[in-house]
Protein backbone atom coordinates (compact mmCIF):
# COMPACT_ATOMS: atom_id res chain seq x y z
CA UNK A 1 0.00 0.00 0.00
CA UNK A 2 1.01 3.96 -0.29
CA UNK A 3 0.61 6.76 1.54
CA UNK A 4 -0.46 9.39 -0.41
CA UNK A 5 0.63 12.64 0.82
CA UNK A 6 -0.87 16.17 -0.03
CA UNK A 7 1.16 18.93 -1.79
CA UNK A 8 1.64 21.77 0.08
CA UNK A 9 -0.72 24.44 0.05
CA UNK A 10 0.13 27.89 -1.95
CA UNK A 11 -0.18 29.71 1.76
CA UNK A 12 2.85 27.21 3.12
CA UNK A 13 5.03 28.33 -0.22
CA UNK A 14 4.32 32.24 0.63
CA UNK A 15 5.08 31.66 3.55
CA UNK A 16 8.52 30.28 3.49
CA UNK A 17 9.96 31.57 0.00
CA UNK A 18 10.94 35.03 1.64
CA UNK A 19 13.05 33.19 4.33
CA UNK A 20 14.49 31.16 1.38
CA UNK A 21 15.66 34.08 -0.36
CA UNK A 22 16.90 36.25 2.50
CA UNK A 23 19.38 32.89 3.26
CA UNK A 24 20.74 32.59 0.15
CA UNK A 25 21.67 36.71 -0.41
CA UNK A 26 23.15 36.25 2.85
CA UNK A 27 26.86 36.87 2.34
CA UNK A 28 29.51 33.93 3.39
CA UNK A 29 31.18 34.49 5.85
CA UNK A 30 34.24 32.76 6.94
CA UNK A 31 35.13 31.39 10.33
CA UNK A 32 36.22 33.74 12.98
CA UNK A 33 39.37 31.46 13.73
CA UNK A 34 40.64 30.85 10.38
CA UNK A 35 43.10 33.32 8.68
CA UNK A 36 44.19 33.03 5.43
CA UNK A 37 47.45 33.09 4.58
CA UNK A 38 48.98 35.96 2.59
CA UNK A 39 50.00 34.99 -1.14
CA UNK A 40 53.53 34.37 -1.92
CA UNK A 41 55.22 36.24 -4.52
CA UNK A 42 54.97 34.63 -8.07
CA UNK A 43 58.26 32.72 -9.16
CA UNK A 44 60.27 34.44 -11.94
CA UNK A 45 59.30 32.49 -15.18
CA UNK A 46 61.86 31.45 -17.12
CA UNK A 47 60.20 32.98 -20.32
CA UNK A 48 60.68 36.57 -18.75
CA UNK A 49 63.28 38.80 -20.59
CA UNK A 50 64.73 40.04 -16.86
CA UNK A 51 65.82 36.52 -16.16
CA UNK A 52 69.77 35.90 -16.14
CA UNK A 53 69.26 32.43 -16.37
CA UNK A 54 70.02 30.84 -20.08
CA UNK A 55 67.47 27.93 -21.21
CA UNK A 56 70.34 26.42 -23.24
CA UNK A 57 71.76 23.62 -21.04
CA UNK A 58 75.43 23.85 -21.91
CA UNK A 59 75.17 27.69 -21.58
CA UNK A 60 73.74 27.20 -17.92
CA UNK A 61 76.48 24.94 -17.40
CA UNK A 62 79.09 27.43 -18.30
CA UNK A 63 77.35 30.11 -16.37
CA UNK A 64 77.19 27.87 -13.00
CA UNK A 65 80.86 27.04 -13.73
CA UNK A 66 81.17 31.05 -13.75
CA UNK A 67 79.13 31.61 -11.05
CA UNK A 68 81.50 29.02 -8.63
CA UNK A 69 84.02 31.26 -9.88
CA UNK A 70 83.25 34.74 -8.76
CA UNK A 71 81.96 33.19 -5.17
CA UNK A 72 85.50 32.07 -4.66
CA UNK A 73 86.72 35.23 -5.65
CA UNK A 74 84.60 37.23 -3.37
CA UNK A 75 85.07 34.84 -0.77
CA UNK A 76 88.87 35.64 -1.10
CA UNK A 77 87.95 39.68 -1.01
CA UNK A 78 85.89 39.20 2.41
CA UNK A 79 88.55 37.18 3.74
CA UNK A 80 91.14 39.75 3.47
CA UNK A 81 88.86 42.47 4.55
CA UNK A 82 88.32 40.29 7.39
CA UNK A 83 91.83 40.24 8.38
CA UNK A 84 92.67 43.68 8.26
CA UNK A 85 89.78 44.33 10.65
CA UNK A 86 91.71 42.15 12.72
CA UNK A 87 88.14 39.63 12.96
CA UNK A 88 88.86 35.81 12.72
CA UNK A 89 89.28 33.82 10.26
CA UNK A 90 85.93 32.20 8.17
CA UNK A 91 87.07 29.61 6.00
CA UNK A 92 85.28 29.40 2.24
CA UNK A 93 83.06 26.34 2.74
CA UNK A 94 81.74 27.94 6.21
CA UNK A 95 81.33 31.54 4.76
CA UNK A 96 79.49 30.02 1.81
CA UNK A 97 77.31 28.22 3.95
CA UNK A 98 76.00 31.15 5.77
CA UNK A 99 74.90 32.81 3.01
CA UNK A 100 72.98 30.21 2.43
CA UNK A 101 74.35 29.19 -1.26
CA UNK A 102 73.84 25.81 -2.48
CA UNK A 103 76.74 25.57 -4.97
CA UNK A 104 74.66 23.17 -7.38
CA UNK A 105 71.71 26.14 -8.33
CA UNK A 106 72.49 28.42 -10.31
CA UNK A 107 70.88 31.55 -9.36
CA UNK A 108 69.58 34.41 -10.83
CA UNK A 109 72.47 37.34 -10.25
CA UNK A 110 70.29 39.48 -7.98
CA UNK A 111 68.80 36.61 -6.04
CA UNK A 112 72.63 36.12 -5.48
CA UNK A 113 73.58 39.51 -4.82
CA UNK A 114 70.82 39.10 -2.20
CA UNK A 115 72.12 36.23 -0.10
CA UNK A 116 75.61 37.44 0.21
CA UNK A 117 74.41 41.35 0.86
CA UNK A 118 76.44 42.56 -2.41
CA UNK A 119 75.92 46.33 -2.45
CA UNK A 120 76.49 48.84 -5.72
CA UNK A 121 79.44 50.16 -3.67
CA UNK A 122 81.44 46.85 -3.58
CA UNK A 123 79.97 46.53 -7.27
CA UNK A 124 81.89 49.77 -8.17
CA UNK A 125 84.87 48.83 -6.21
CA UNK A 126 85.48 44.98 -8.31
CA UNK A 127 85.10 46.54 -11.94
CA UNK A 128 87.45 49.55 -11.22
CA UNK A 129 90.35 47.51 -9.64
CA UNK A 130 92.09 44.60 -10.44
CA UNK A 131 92.48 42.77 -7.47
CA UNK A 132 94.94 40.23 -8.43
CA UNK A 133 93.54 39.70 -11.66
CA UNK A 134 94.97 39.16 -14.30
CA UNK A 135 94.29 40.06 -17.80
CA UNK A 136 93.00 37.48 -20.31
CA UNK A 137 93.87 37.50 -23.85
CA UNK A 138 92.56 35.15 -26.57
CA UNK A 139 92.62 35.47 -30.42
CA UNK A 140 89.81 36.38 -32.54
CA UNK A 141 89.29 36.77 -36.14
CA UNK A 142 93.07 36.23 -36.52
CA UNK A 143 93.97 39.08 -33.73
CA UNK A 144 94.68 38.80 -30.20
CA UNK A 145 91.80 40.41 -27.79
CA UNK A 146 93.06 41.20 -24.53
CA UNK A 147 90.67 41.76 -21.46
CA UNK A 148 91.78 44.06 -18.55
CA UNK A 149 91.67 42.74 -15.51
CA UNK A 150 89.42 45.76 -13.92
CA UNK A 151 86.13 43.87 -14.42
CA UNK A 152 82.65 43.89 -12.86
CA UNK A 153 81.33 39.95 -11.94
CA UNK A 154 78.97 38.43 -14.69
CA UNK A 155 77.10 36.44 -12.23
CA UNK A 156 76.99 38.55 -9.23
CA UNK A 157 74.83 41.85 -9.06
CA UNK A 158 73.61 44.01 -6.25
CA UNK A 159 69.48 42.97 -5.01
CA UNK A 160 69.00 46.63 -4.46
CA UNK A 161 68.33 47.00 -8.48
CA UNK A 162 67.39 44.61 -11.62
CA UNK A 163 69.66 43.18 -13.49
CA UNK A 164 68.65 45.79 -16.05
CA UNK A 165 69.80 48.70 -13.65
CA UNK A 166 72.85 46.94 -12.95
CA UNK A 167 73.44 46.93 -16.75
CA UNK A 168 72.90 50.20 -17.52
CA UNK A 169 74.66 51.34 -14.71
CA UNK A 170 78.20 49.37 -15.24
CA UNK A 171 77.90 50.72 -18.60
CA UNK A 172 77.57 54.35 -17.98
CA UNK A 173 80.36 53.92 -15.22
CA UNK A 174 82.53 52.28 -17.69
CA UNK A 175 82.24 54.51 -20.55
CA UNK A 176 85.57 56.90 -19.97
CA UNK A 177 87.23 53.54 -19.86
CA UNK A 178 85.86 52.34 -23.31
CA UNK A 179 86.49 56.09 -24.25
CA UNK A 180 90.29 55.64 -23.55
CA UNK A 181 90.65 52.11 -24.76
CA UNK A 182 89.16 53.05 -28.15
CA UNK A 183 91.32 56.19 -28.21
CA UNK A 184 94.43 54.11 -27.46
CA UNK A 185 93.55 51.45 -30.39
CA UNK A 186 93.29 54.08 -32.82
CA UNK A 187 96.77 55.96 -31.77
CA UNK A 188 98.67 52.31 -31.74
CA UNK A 189 96.62 51.59 -35.34
CA UNK A 190 97.92 55.11 -36.65
CA UNK A 191 101.28 54.69 -35.30
CA UNK A 192 101.39 51.26 -37.24
CA UNK A 193 100.10 52.75 -40.10
CA UNK A 194 102.71 55.93 -39.93
CA UNK A 195 105.64 53.06 -39.84
CA UNK A 196 104.07 51.53 -42.59
CA UNK A 197 103.71 54.52 -45.24
CA UNK A 198 107.62 55.64 -43.88
CA UNK A 199 108.66 51.80 -45.04
CA UNK A 200 107.42 52.21 -48.27
CA UNK A 201 108.05 55.63 -49.22
CA UNK A 202 111.81 54.31 -48.68
CA UNK A 203 111.40 51.35 -51.56
CA UNK A 204 111.87 51.89 -54.93
CA UNK A 205 110.61 48.70 -56.16
CA UNK A 206 106.44 48.86 -56.68
CA UNK A 207 105.83 45.16 -56.00
CA UNK A 208 108.30 45.88 -52.68
CA UNK A 209 106.33 48.71 -51.70
CA UNK A 210 102.96 46.84 -52.52
CA UNK A 211 104.04 44.08 -50.32
CA UNK A 212 105.01 46.55 -47.20
CA UNK A 213 101.35 47.88 -47.44
CA UNK A 214 99.69 44.54 -47.88
CA UNK A 215 98.21 42.71 -45.18
CA UNK A 216 95.97 39.28 -44.56
CA UNK A 217 92.91 42.47 -43.97
CA UNK A 218 90.60 42.74 -46.87
CA UNK A 219 91.53 46.52 -48.39
CA UNK A 220 90.66 48.07 -52.36
CA UNK A 221 93.20 49.99 -54.38
CA UNK A 222 91.92 53.42 -53.45
CA UNK A 223 92.88 52.42 -49.69
CA UNK A 224 96.31 50.92 -50.92
CA UNK A 225 96.51 54.22 -53.34
CA UNK A 226 96.33 56.54 -49.94
CA UNK A 227 99.24 54.44 -48.41
CA UNK A 228 101.49 54.17 -51.17
CA UNK A 229 100.67 58.50 -52.22
CA UNK A 230 104.16 59.33 -50.91
CA UNK A 231 105.72 55.99 -52.46
CA UNK A 232 108.75 57.31 -54.40
CA UNK A 233 107.90 53.67 -56.46
CA UNK A 234 104.93 55.12 -57.45
CA UNK A 235 106.04 58.16 -60.01
CA UNK A 236 106.62 58.27 -63.78
CA UNK A 237 109.28 59.29 -65.80
CA UNK A 238 109.67 62.61 -64.82
CA UNK A 239 109.68 61.93 -60.90
CA UNK A 240 106.12 63.63 -60.68
CA UNK A 241 104.29 61.32 -58.14
CA UNK A 242 101.13 59.72 -59.52
CA UNK A 243 98.05 60.72 -58.04
CA UNK A 244 93.73 59.04 -58.08
CA UNK A 245 93.11 57.21 -61.06
CA UNK A 246 96.86 57.02 -62.45
CA UNK A 247 98.36 55.58 -58.82
CA UNK A 248 95.32 53.39 -58.98
CA UNK A 249 96.11 52.05 -62.41
CA UNK A 250 99.79 51.51 -61.69
CA UNK A 251 99.08 49.32 -58.26
CA UNK A 252 96.25 47.61 -59.97
CA UNK A 253 99.42 46.49 -62.64
CA UNK A 254 101.26 45.98 -60.13
CA UNK A 255 99.38 43.47 -58.55
CA UNK A 256 98.47 41.44 -61.22
CA UNK A 257 102.69 40.93 -61.68
CA UNK A 258 105.39 38.38 -60.50
CA UNK A 259 105.54 37.26 -57.28
CA UNK A 260 102.85 39.70 -56.08
CA UNK A 261 100.20 37.76 -58.47
CA UNK A 262 100.54 34.48 -56.16
CA UNK A 263 100.47 35.70 -53.06
CA UNK A 264 97.26 38.18 -53.47
CA UNK A 265 93.70 37.02 -53.37
CA UNK A 266 91.34 39.13 -54.53
CA UNK A 267 86.91 39.25 -54.70
CA UNK A 268 84.16 41.86 -55.88
CA UNK A 269 82.01 43.11 -53.42
CA UNK A 270 79.42 45.78 -54.70
CA UNK A 271 79.85 48.85 -52.88
CA UNK A 272 77.01 51.38 -51.36
CA UNK A 273 76.57 53.16 -54.80
CA UNK A 274 75.55 49.98 -56.31
CA UNK A 275 78.92 49.67 -57.96
CA UNK A 276 81.13 46.61 -58.47
CA UNK A 277 84.96 47.01 -56.15
CA UNK A 278 87.47 45.22 -55.72
CA UNK A 279 89.03 44.08 -52.29
CA UNK A 280 92.61 42.88 -51.65
CA UNK A 281 94.20 41.40 -49.12
CA UNK A 282 97.81 38.92 -48.88
CA UNK A 283 96.76 35.23 -48.57
CA UNK A 284 96.30 33.95 -44.99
Amino acid sequence: MFMQIDAPSPDFWETVRPAIKRVSMAPSVAPPDIEKPPPSPPPRSRNSKTTTIPHDEAARAMCLNIQGSELRFLVRLYQTKRRERGEPFVSQADMIREWGINRNILYETDDLGRLIGFTIEEDEFIGHNALNRGAITYKRKGKLITIPPEQFLRRITPSSETPDETKARRAKSKQSDRSKRRREVRAEQRAITKALRAQAGDVDCRPSAVSVILTKKWTTIEQLGKELAQSCAFRDRDGRQLVEESLHRAINRTLKQAPLCDVVETRMRIGKFGNHVLHIRRRP
